[in-house]
């Protein structure tokens, strides 16, 4: 009975609690013409902004290509993409907006690009490389991306496209890039990184980004942490850090004598972190004045950032990056060490 009157009242209460406005009925078919809007807009503005990394990594990583030692890889210019490489939920505006199928169309071509002097045009369907056909299916993108890989820069390859009812050959040189690639990553978040085997870029990133020129110098940043082997590096701290941690686990130390070493364990697992943050915007600016871009605002950039941070309380209370000062001080150091350098007539070069 007790019971019974228990889920009575709290019945009671959920009740009184709960929303009594009559308010009109949604039409079904509003609700669908919104959904469909809405996926459209949002894959539009995923098209958007893979146009513009797109570019940006073009220009950066031919920029940058004295820079990555062996590390390249011969660029075309020309990105790709099919309704496999977005979700299900894309598919439609896929088809309808950018005419995608199985097959790798053309989704952009980045001025002065091998691509673009070889005549390619957004829209056009890659149908085969080098008299070699190309699948369509899931696996078309990576299959065309291995096939150019194998093409030294400085040399020619043909392409056959379809354009309309027309194929077309066309026949381009590549030229020598980095050969770090990259990703949008659909999240809020206003950060990006390198994971070792690609740069990622958060929507959040690009909404927060005033121009292309701060997000070229984020671009060169994660860039420069793929360079100066930084993944490497920071597992190699891991490591350490985790060894005294583990020593510490199996000593008999208490009180101060384990606090030490687990401090010690701690700075070693992030060992240089800071200094490696620091390295990479030194080795970034050098890569946006070979690329041309003007860095005078990336100051500017790490004050708003450090701004945001504060207020979505994602400062941490063991920093990994510079604070934003002592950042824009040393951009401005790296901007007259490169004007010295090109007045003298040297290569620019971080080292």
């Amino acid at each position: 009975m007790r019971h019974k009157l228990l889920i009575m009242v709290i019945l009671s209460l959920l009740y009184g609690c709960a929303a009594t406005l009559k308010r009109p009925e949604i039409d079904a078919g509003l609700l669908e013409q919104e959904r469909r809007l809405q996926q459209n807009n949002a894959f539009n503005s995923a098209v958007a902004n893979q146009q513009r990394l797109h570019d940006l990594h073009f220009r950066l990583a031919t920029a940058a290509a004295d820079i990555c030692d062996d590390d390249i890889k011969p660029l075309y210019g020309a990105l790709f993409a099919n309704v496999h490489a977005y979700r299900k939920t894309w598919h439609e505006p896929a088809r309808q907006n950018k005419q995608l199928t199985d097959a790798a169309t053309v989704l952009r071509v980045s001025p002065g690009s091998p691509a673009e002097l070889a005549g390619l045009k957004e829209g056009d369907v890659m149908r085969k490389v080098a008299n070699e056909t190309i699948n369509e299916g899931k696996n078309t993108l990576s299959e065309i991306d291995e096939k150019l890989s194998k093409v030294a820069y400085g040399a020619t390859v043909t392409w056959v496209v379809q354009r309309g009812n027309e194929e077309k050959q066309l026949t381009l040189t590549p030229v020598k890039g980095c050969r770090y690639n990259w990703s949008l990553e659909y999240a809020a978040a206003v950060n990006a990184f390198w994971n070792g085997s690609k740069m990622g870029f958060y929507t959040g990133l690009l909404d927060f980004v005033k121009n292309d020129e701060e997000l070229a110098y984020v671009m060169a940043h994660e860039m420069s942490h793929a360079i100066m082997s930084h993944i490497r590096k920071k597992m190699t701290n891991l490591t350490v850090g985790v060894g005294l941690a583990s020593a510490a686990t199996a000593s008999l130390a208490s009180g101060p004598a384990a606090l030490a070493i687990y401090g010690a364990a701690l700075i070693s697992s992030r060992l240089f972190s800071e200094g490696m943050e620091a390295e990479a915007d030194y080795v970034a600016i050098y890569i946006l004045a070979r690329a041309g871009f003007s860095v005078k605002d990336a100051p500017n950039f790490h004050f708003r950032l450090a701004q945001h941070q504060n207020r979505t309380g994602l400062s941490l209370w063991f920093p990994t990056h510079p604070a934003s000062e002592q950042r824009a001080v040393a951009i401005r150091t790296a901007l007259v060490e490169i004007e010295q350098k090109r007045a003298e007539g040297k290569a620019l070069l971080p080292w």
